[in-house]
């Protein structure tokens, strides 16, 4: 997934997309939606399922309101880690 990605309804429309993979483990896309943007994790992973191949595919998608950044801008993946691995 790109950092923007359009779908054609409006309603899809992500900002951001962060993606992390261990080595045994599935895709988790952490999206930050636009304010007017509502769609459920199921639809998205549907829809990345026919536009991407399979291994790229997400097995799960966390919506956040913004993704964590370290002070040159970039995602700060360790942080978003944790919470993948947080019970």
């Amino acid at each position: 997934l790109t950092k923007e990605t359009r779908h054609p309804k409006k309603r899809l429309d992500i900002r951001r997309v962060s993606t992390l993979k261990d080595r045994d483990e599935a895709i988790t896309a952490f999206v930050v939606l636009r304010d007017d943007a509502d769609c459920t994790e199921e639809e998205l992973i549907a829809w990345c399922s026919q536009r991407l191949a399979r291994f790229k595919v997400p097995g799960s998608i966390k919506f956040r309101g913004s993704l964590p950044r370290d002070a040159g801008g970039a995602v700060r993946k360790d942080i978003l880690k944790r919470e993948i691995s947080a019970p």
